[in-house]
């Protein structure tokens, strides 16, 4: 192909080209954290690896603790091996430091089934803690049904819940 030719091979199409640009131009870190997500399977590896980074450091600048927490357990469902337990910590991290207790309660829950075993209940206990502290009760009753979501989704993919009493 001809040098600056619209038909020169490209190692992406350039749709996708254009939406990385764009991805990348988006001003709201979780609106550019999403949008490179999203990209990068699309990609092929390397570029891949690239894209999930930028997503990476785009989720760690969202400073609300909540969304940040949320941005970076489903990044790190998405990282390789060796990058996904940092990802998890600093997700966990932020879930702790979620100011308000059903806020907090709900992000420990919604973080739990992304989390080894032997972490897993530790945080699903944290976050029943956090939801029993809520004063208000319809708060309270929304914070536990999402912790009981939480179970329900985990116990869904391996079947009985170890929270049964049956168990």
């Amino acid at each position: 192909a001809l040098s600056g030719s619209p038909f020169q091979s490209h190692s992406v199409p350039p749709a996708a080209s254009t939406r990385r640009a764009a991805a990348r131009a988006s001003g709201k870190e979780e609106a550019r954290y999403k949008a490179l997500a999203a990209l990068a399977p699309h990609l092929p590896e390397a570029e891949r690896r690239d894209v999930l980074a930028e997503a990476l450091a785009a989720a760690r600048a969202i400073e609300n603790e909540q969304d940040r927490s949320r941005a970076l357990a489903v990044l790190a469902l998405h990282l390789p091996e060796e990058e996904r337990g940092t990802a998890l910590t600093e997700a966990l991290a932020a879930a702790r430091a979620v100011g308000y207790k059903g806020d907090r309660s709900r992000a420990l829950a919604a973080l739990a089934p992304c989390l080894p075993e032997e972490e897993r209940w530790g945080v699903l206990a944290e976050a029943l803690v956090a939801a029993r502290a809520i004063g208000y009760e319809e708060h309270r009753s929304y914070a536990l049904a999402a912790l009981a979501r939480s179970e329900e989704r985990r116990v869904g993919k391996k079947g009985r819940s170890r929270w049964s009493p049956n168990h």
